[in-house]
This record gives C-alpha cells, sequence and structure tokens, in this order.
C-alpha cells in the first residue's frame, strides 16, 4: 500500500526540526475519512511528530504524554498537499523528548502539539 504521507525534508536548526511533508490524496484513508469530504485524520497528524522524530535521530518513539493538542484547522488533503512540520525539542531524560509542534502550511496552522515521546530502542 501506498504511504498516506511522505517526509520529504528534515533539517535541524537550535534544536528545531523543520520537515517538509507531502500528503498522498489519493490514498485509500481519504475514502473512508470522509468520503464526501476527505480529511486527514488527528491521530495521523501526531503520528508525522512521531515519525520525524524517530527519522531524524533513528530511533523509534512510543507517545507517553499528550499536554495539549489542538486542531485550529482541518486538512484536506486534495488542498493541503505540502505541509510544514516545526518541532522544538528537549531532552527530559536519557530515552524521553519533550516536543512543541506545529504543522502547517501556507501560513494556515493545523496543528499545535505538544507532549513527550519515550525511544523504544536505546
Amino acid at each position: 500500500m501506498e504511504e498516506i504521507y511522505t517526509i520529504q525534508e528534515i533539517n535541524n536548526q537550535d534544536s528545531t526540526l523543520l520537515a517538509q511533508i507531502d500528503i498522498n490524496a489519493k490514498h485509500a484513508v481519504f475514502k473512508g475519512h470522509f468520503p464526501q469530504r476527505a480529511v486527514l485524520p488527528g491521530v495521523l497528524q501526531i503520528e508525522m511528530i512521531k515519525t520525524v522524530l524517530g527519522d531524524y535521530f533513528s530511533n523509534s518513539y512510543q507517545l507517553v504524554n499528550i499536554k495539549n493538542a489542538k486542531y485550529l484547522n482541518m486538512i484536506l488533503p486534495d488542498e493541503n498537499q505540502h505541509l510544514a512540520l516545526e518541532i522544538k525539542y528537549n531532552e527530559i531524560e536519557e530515552n524521553a523528548i519533550k516536543v512543541k509542534a506545529v504543522l502547517k502550511a501556507e501560513g494556515q496552522v493545523f496543528l499545535k502539539f505538544s507532549g513527550e515521546f519515550v525511544a523504544e530502542n536505546e
């Protein structure tokens, strides 16, 4: 099955990851969520944060705490195929990372998130 999204690039600037992500608007998930007006599910938006962390740090992460998750606008795959994800992070323990993330496109903010992830493979 094709990927729902593809991470095009990740850059790190002063403990901030900047990722460019493309959405596959033709993916089957959008036929069921929702057929009349496809929307990227919120859980997949949080999954993007986890995936970018894992790709950049070459590790698998598990979400252990959501302090805040605000969905400010819907991501419509036919209109919002190119997303920017900004993740500010700091290590709070040897294998735990605290993050604040913003998912946006062309000045429109879709998700503001803060929480903690723990490395699964140390």
